[in-house]
């Protein structure tokens, strides 16, 4: 979506209309959902590393927002929610404040990406043009490749047993 039409909602619904998917700003779908409808969520927030520097990724979703998630799922219902490796611990606490209960975390794991890191090559380049020592460390990074995404796993708490 372009930022013109952010709060744009479309929703899909399967032709038996037993599920359906809502692609919009998470702050405007969730209101306007009735309550205990969802059997589950699967949710792939911002992971606030200010990617690219674009403001959509500041800030991971607050406490509220998974507050209004819990709202809107029936009890038991799982949610999966995407994360990244330097953020999910936050990520994780504001689902658990918000009243789910965390049951696992699984690992989305992949080889595409590179390493968003700084390249110490380029860095002694700067501080030193046509150094041997550039040279020496060009390709060398601060970061690891990323491989692998967490997704937490949680539930809404049930009411009574698995078996009822």
């Amino acid at each position: 979506m372009t930022d013109n039409n952010r709060n744009c909602i479309r929703t899909y619904h399967a032709s038996d209309r037993r599920w359906s998917l809502h692609h919009g700003k998470v702050e405007t779908v969730l209101p306007i959902l009735g309550n205990f409808l969802y059997d589950g969520a699967l949710f792939d927030p911002p992971y606030a590393l200010k990617f690219m520097g674009k403001d959509w990724d500041k800030a991971l979703p607050s406490i509220d927002v998974f507050r209004q998630m819990l709202k809107v799922c029936k009890p038991g219902a799982y949610l999966l929610a995407f994360g990244h490796p330097k953020t999910f611990h936050r990520l994780m606490v504001n689902i658990e404040e918000a009243g789910w209960k965390i049951h696992d975390t699984l690992s989305w794991i992949h080889g595409e990406g590179f390493p968003k890191s700084h390249n110490i090559g380029k860095a002694i380049n700067k501080t030193l043009p046509s150094s041997k020592q550039a040279a020496d460390w060009e390709g060398y990074g601060t970061g690891l490749k990323p491989a692998w995404e967490p997704i937490i796993l949680a539930q809404k708490p049930r009411k009574g047993t698995f078996a009822k």
